[in-house]
């Protein structure tokens, strides 16, 4: 458990690991119901949680919700504790792995789904002036388009995510409304 910003988070385990971070699941004040992903980073990375903030005032509506939310950060010299939303489904790249490791393809349907899921992401990143430098299927996770899915889901309430990683560029826009780098 680890006291922050006025909340204990009780973790319950390691979620995932990349180069320069472990993201953990954790209940919020022992609340089962109040999960979230606490990402720490070492060196500090204050840069993504900005990115998180330029989302918010560039992307409304419901576009937002495809690109994961970060609640708060907390910084040290030498860390930095990124506190997000968690999603329990695992990335496109884990469903890639578990298709692979089953030695099946992946249906042609579902891979074209998701393509169009992908470039209909980095278009609207694109639109409001925003490039990720590191847009992978090991960086999407998977989320459901519903937030209770009581059915047997299928792939079609399936809808990708971009959550962890978010090294972007802004871009400024001119008077016209045209985008300069």
């Amino acid at each position: 458990m680890i006291s922050k910003g006025g909340r204990k988070y009780h973790i319950k385990g390691c979620a995932g690991q990349g180069g320069f971070a472990q993201v953990y699941k954790a209940f919020v004040n022992s609340d089962p119901n109040d999960v979230v992903a606490l990402k720490i980073q070492k060196p500090a990375f204050p840069w993504e949680f900005y990115m998180y903030r330029q989302l918010d005032m560039r992307i409304t509506g419901r576009e937002r919700s495809s690109y994961g939310l970060a609640q708060r950060i907390h910084l040290y010299a030498d860390c930095s504790i990124l506190i997000c939303d968690y999603l329990a489904h695992g990335t496109l790249q884990d469903v890639i792995n578990r298709y692979a490791v089953q030695g099946k393809p992946m249906e042609e349907v579902l891979c074209i789904y998701y393509t169009i899921e992908m470039l209909h992401m980095v278009e609207t990143l694109h639109d409001v002036g925003l490039i990720h430098g590191d847009f992978k299927p090991d960086n999407l996770l998977i989320r459901y388009a519903r937030d209770d899915l009581t059915k047997k889901g299928s792939w079609t309430e399936v809808v990708l995510g971009v959550i962890r990683s978010l090294p972007c560029r802004l871009g400024k826009r001119d008077c016209s409304g045209s985008l300069s780098r």
